[in-house]
């Protein structure tokens, strides 16, 4: 077996993980210090709800709930992994980095994976730019909670 073929079966691998065992999945709850954002892709009908709460600056607790896609689900477990525990800004230049990423695979550029983790696995998703959406859809959401966190002067 050729190092291609290995790092193909890593990725299945690794993405059925996710996909069958997605870590964050819970029901969102209403808490203290706690940002709740929902996106939906009009395109395929994945929905997400995804909930972060904040202490201190930092991430405490993240959660997303809802339906979709197998690349939906690991690309949220994979994203929500990266960045549990670092600060609204870490988290913010994850999500960007990520999504640039996805977007340099698409145009056939080398992406930049510093600090992208396992999510250096889903970024070839751009490859095929009807999944883009899935596999960035939890982010966006993210994206607007830490965003409502941010204009929140209690976190």
């Amino acid at each position: 077996m050729n190092q291609k073929e290995v790092s193909r079966q890593l990725y299945r691998q690794v993405m059925m993980d996710h996909a069958r065992a997605p870590h964050h999945l819970h029901p969102l709850k209403k808490r203290a210090n706690t940002f709740f954002a929902k996106k939906i892709n009009q395109s395929c009908g994945d929905a997400y709800g995804v909930e972060v709460e904040i202490e201190k600056g930092r991430i405490r607790r993240l959660a997303f709930d809802g339906d979709g896609c197998a690349i939906s689900m690991a690309a949220s477990s994979m994203l929500f992994d990266q960045v549990q525990g670092k600060t609204i800004e870490e988290a913010e230049s994850i999500i960007r980095r990520y999504f640039d990423a996805v977007v340099a695979v698409g145009c056939k550029q080398k992406p930049d994976v510093t600090g992208l983790g396992e999510l250096e696995m889903i970024i070839h998703v751009g490859h095929y730019p009807s999944r883009v959406k899935c596999a960035t859809l939890t982010g966006h959401a993210l994206s607007d909670a830490l965003a409502k966190a941010r204009m929140d002067q209690s976190v």
